[in-house]
């Protein structure tokens, strides 16, 4: 890397607290749905469909007047895993601003995508483009006419798509090259890169290539004005790693979290079939022990309804979200060498957020207690998740700063049980 991106890590790594490793090896990275944190979504889906968009009226009115902004901005849009980000963007684009022929989204969604060269990235692209509205259209048929390349596009759900390998191996080496191709139109251009955090592969395997598509981001934004951009990732500190390729002046970080308890409920009550409501009649009188089992999260509540028509009876601590917690965190009790903390250290943390009365702890003092090697390794490892400091997109209040949290309800619940277990009376002699 040039000395002047070395020299900003280095800078990073001291103002922020982050270890060198997560700012600069996305190996570590390189399938997030195996982090442990992605567990607990991957189980849901085990169950049940993609939940329905749910209406998140605070958010889509922010987004809907951001996008219609005429000033285009790169967004970087963060949130826990299943909170709806990419639900929301994709309904504030594809349906309210589609029938209001106001925007034209482009969706490049990197999940299971291999982007990890240049050859790769264009043609995923392109194949994109092609398909999308005809901002992007125009785009597309000009690049393949430059390119000369042969398609075989198979269309996914009418927005994303795969691409055979080009028939051309020289691709333009400037990703510049393309703000020419994108026209000003009356329908606001949306770049919309889902999944985001995917870019570190392509940082990884040809960095080159990476800092060029970043400039190609930031000029069709900022300097060009032609498109509105948003990133969406689950990953806490995909932001301050974004900051060695693209200054912080030139992207805006939103943060989506999980629903108020009124929204919750409100869906919650939309979730119940209505042949089976006398199950739930407790709950409904009471929301209180629903919200702490499941948070504001719609994919927690979709598997709660599910479990207890299927038990026919209330669940209680039973709920396999709170179990499946309950076995991830126990395992990281155990002392590992190959771990910098130990179980003290897990269960000291557990202790402090419960005890907190809020759900959260103050990161900078927690990298103060424990150390930042520590606490870096816990949030990868799905203990903890970063909240970073930004404004809030929803009606729940949230904290000032940078805070760590439990990586949903069931996991707070679970570490409430954990404290409240004897056999782990070891570890609470340990941590005095």
């Amino acid at each position: 890397k040039p000395l002047s991106m070395q020299l900003l890590s280095c800078l990073l790594v001291s103002a922020l607290g982050v270890t060198q490793s997560m700012l600069i090896n996305p190996h570590a990275y390189r399938n997030p749905l195996n982090r442990p944190q992605f567990r607990v979504s991957r189980q849901i889906r085990m169950f049940m469909k993609d939940s329905e968009f749910f209406d998140r009226k605070h958010e889509e009115t922010y987004l809907q007047n951001a996008f219609s902004s005429l000033e285009p901005t790169f967004f970087v849009l963060l949130g826990q895993p299943s909170t709806g980000k990419t639900a929301l963007v994709r309904h504030v684009l594809s349906e309210v601003g589609l029938e209001k022929k106001q925007f034209d989204p482009l969706f490049l969604n990197l999940r299971g995508t291999d982007i990890s060269s240049r050859n790769l990235l264009y043609t995923y692209l392109l194949a994109c483009a092609i398909t999308a509205g005809p901002v992007w259209r125009m785009l597309g048929e000009s690049l393949s006419r430059m390119l000369n390349v042969k398609l075989d596009v198979k269309q996914i759900g009418g927005l994303d798509v795969n691409a055979a390998d080009s028939n051309k191996s020289d691709i333009p080496s400037q990703f510049s090259d393309l703000i020419q191709l994108i026209p000003f139109s009356d329908r606001r251009g949306i770049l919309v890169v889902d999944e985001a955090n995917r870019l570190k592969d392509l940082a990884s395997e040809d960095y080159k290539t990476f800092i060029q598509f970043m400039g190609f981001i930031v000029r069709a934004s900022k300097e060009e004005r032609k498109v509105h951009v948003i990133f969406t990732s689950s990953d806490s500190f995909f932001f301050e790693w974004l900051q060695l390729a693209v200054p912080t002046a030139h992207m805006r970080l939103l943060v989506l979290d999980d629903l108020s308890q009124a929204d919750a409920k409100e869906y919650f009550l939309k979730k119940i079939p209505d042949d089976k409501r006398s199950l739930f009649k407790s709950d409904c009188e009471c929301f209180d022990t629903v919200f702490n089992m499941t948070g504001g999260r719609m994919e927690f509540i979709d598997q709660y309804v599910h479990e207890v028509i299927q038990d026919n009876a209330p669940l209680g601590s039973k709920f396999i979200l709170v179990q499946s917690e309950l076995s991830m965190l126990g395992f990281q009790l155990s002392d590992n060498p190959s771990k910098p903390y130990s179980g003290a250290d897990v269960y000291n943390v557990m202790r402090d957020l419960v005890t907190s009365g809020c759900g959260y702890i103050d990161f900078h003092e927690t990298v103060r207690k424990f150390g930042i090697e520590k606490v870096a390794k816990m949030i990868e490892n799905g203990i903890l998740f970063l909240r970073p400091s930004s404004r809030p997109l929803g009606r729940v209040a949230v904290p000032e700063g940078n805070v760590l949290m439990a990586t949903g309800a069931p996991a707070l619940r679970a570490m409430e049980l954990i404290l409240q277990d004897p056999k782990y009376n070891y570890l609470k002699e340990q941590c005095r």
